[in-house]
């Protein structure tokens, strides 16, 4: 079974969200340290089989850890990263009993809270709610008390700085500053509640004719105060509705959930007095419908489909886009003016919405053009090139034609449009030569940037620690021959008068290795986030690979994991295959 729980495990850990992962991980230590302390299991075995799981998990997954860490560790995210947007309204809460009080509707008819856009809902029925309660106040068992405690915290940590726990663990544990959006926490009550559920159900069927009595009458007083708390939610709604809320849905919200809760309550009592084992089958199924229904008809659909079609490489001709920006050649930029517009505009059909977002580039629809493109969505940026690409976004004091000529910027967004493109003939090739040398510090060179007199075709800033090693103080004689783009490396041919930099407009990080006619050379940090490699006088060639060491190290122990895991499984097979009595 340990072999099994880290081969599952190794499965999340590969797939999950990092957050989903923690709460995972969470979860399983505190019931881990709630079995130790009251001794539900031996000891010995708690501390052994979890840090044993744990180990072969990481073994497991190595091969994706090991570089994302790496990653994580040069990327944007830090300790202070983390803040409280998007947490849960002050009254999030309701929205258990009332799943569309307080909300907006989209031009798409998908419904929102104020200020939290991770998920349009967190709605788990209010019947299954009414039976998690339930099961708080009659199942007196330490696994329920658990559930019921990550609940609380869930809902707790999901209200963010207004919840004051949060706040509290951010500053008592920095590492919670890598994490953000507060509201994730719900996953938390998300998971346990159903859980609660199931032990009330299972409580119903093990109930005595002398406890029914009274387990009902805890019923039916609970379902009294969810219908009395839904009945207030809407009156407050009326009294204090915001903008945009239309009351009509909240009231209509609210009856129509209380209107499930009722029949929920009725099919579960009607089972006490149901002989026929046929008629019982009939109202189990009964109630699993209406549970269905409640959580499929709460809301409208929530993530509204195109058709395939719309997704399918090339189905779009960017006739605009002349020439098409190649990859290792240049690049399209949207301008920050049409980024906004297809971020926070949309229009209601959902296909229009998309064919605007992806005929713009928006966000990663490049990536089906197969067009390179100065920015994208990604969880993790490197830290310096992300850094300028934030920098251009939220620069409002007009363009910065020099920096977008040194990233090779071809083509950029049509004045006042959202996907209209238009032509940059200067802009210059991602790999240059014969720029002399500047030595600044970091804050210094990202200022030199956006200023007016910045000169990329006659000066590359590198870090002052350069200083000492480069001496290309004056502009050089040297062309690029030739340069051929990859995935994962490049080959450049230089031909230079005397000794001179390589500039490739490509983002710094440490993986990627310089071979100048296969010698490693250094790669220095250019323009705060770029590369710059040094060259001798005359014709060489300089190739640029990827060589990610923690992947190779993480590889082979994934593969020695499985191996043992593996092996494990079919020495654990034929012992008790051997084990079993001959007939």
């Amino acid at each position: 079974m340990i072999l099994v729980g880290a081969l599952l495990g190794a499965v999340q850990m590969s797939a999950g969200a990092p957050e989903i992962i923690l709460f995972t991980w969470l979860i399983l230590g505190l019931m881990a340290a709630s079995q130790f302390i009251f001794n539900r299991t031996p000891r010995r075995a708690i501390l052994w089989r979890l840090p044993a799981i744990v180990v072969l998990v990481v073994g497991l997954t190595a091969a994706q850890l090991l570089p994302f860490f790496d990653l994580l560790a040069h990327s944007q995210r830090s300790q202070g990263f983390a803040n409280a947007d998007w947490a849960m309204p002050e009254t999030g809460w309701a929205n258990l009993l009332v799943p569309l009080f307080h909300t907006y509707q989209n031009r798409q008819g998908v419904f929102f809270q104020y200020g939290q856009y991770w998920t349009s809902s967190y709605y788990l029925g209010i019947g299954v709610l009414a039976l998690s309660l339930f099961a708080l106040v009659r199942v007196h068992e330490r696994r329920v008390w658990f559930l019921g405690g990550v609940t609380a915290l869930g809902l707790i940590l999901a209200l963010g700085d207004q919840g004051h726990l949060y706040n509290w663990l951010r500053s008592a544990f920095p590492q919670f500053g890598f994490m953000r959006y507060p509201i994730k926490f719900v996953v938390l009550a998300v998971f346990s509640i159903p859980l609660l559920s199931a032990f009330a159900i299972r409580r119903y069927q093990q109930l005595s004719p002398e406890e029914s009595r009274a387990a009902w009458r805890v019923t039916v007083g609970l379902v009294a105060c969810l219908l009395a708390l839904s009945g207030g939610i809407i009156w407050f709604g009326h009294q204090y509705p915001l903008v945009e809320e239309q009351w009509s849905v909240t009231w209509r919200s609210g009856l129509s959930r209380a209107g499930f809760l009722v029949a929920i309550l009725a099919v579960l009592y009607s089972l006490r007095f149901l002989p026929r084992k046929q008629s019982q089958v009939l109202a189990r199924l009964c109630l699993l419908l209406l549970v269905a229904f409640d959580l499929l008809t709460h809301a409208p659909r929530q993530n509204p489909t195109i058709p395939r079609a719309a997704l399918e490489p090339g189905m779009l001709e960017l006739k605009q886009l002349k020439p098409h920006p190649q990859h290792g050649e240049s690049r399209a930029m949207i301008t920050p003016d049409a980024d906004m517009k297809l971020r926070y505009s949309n229009s209601s059909k959902p296909l229009t919405d998309y064919i605007c977002s992806r005929l713009g580039l928006f966000s990663n629809c490049n990536l089906l053009e197969e067009i390179p493109k100065l920015n994208g969505f990604y969880s993790l940026y490197l830290r310096e090139a992300g850094e300028i690409t934030s920098l251009i976004y939220t620069w409002t004091n007009g363009p910065l034609p020099a920096l977008y000529d040194f990233l090779g910027v071809s083509q950029i967004t049509r004045p006042g449009e959202y996907f209209e493109w238009t032509n940059r003939p200067s802009f210059m090739p991602l790999v240059t030569t014969g720029q002399k040398a500047a030595f600044a510090d970091d804050p210094t060179t990202l200022a030199i940037l956006t200023q007016t007199n910045f000169n990329p075709r006659a000066t590359v800033y590198l870090p002052l620690d350069a200083k000492s090693q480069i001496a290309v103080t004056n502009p050089t004689d040297a062309r690029i021959v030739r340069s051929n783009f990859s995935a994962q490396q490049a080959e450049i041919v230089v031909e230079a008068n005397q000794p001179s930099l390589v500039v490739i407009a490509q983002a710094f990080y440490h993986p990627w290795q310089a071979y100048v006619d296969g010698r490693s050379q250094k790669i220095w940090r250019a323009n705060y986030g770029f590369q710059a490699v040094p060259v001798p006088r005359g014709q060489h060639t300089v190739r640029l690979a990827y060589e990610d060491k923690q992947f190779r190290r993480g590889s082979v122990i994934s593969v020695a994991a499985l191996l043992f895991c593996v092996l494990g499984l079919v020495i654990g097979r034929i012992r008790r295959s051997s084990s079993k009595p001959n007939p």
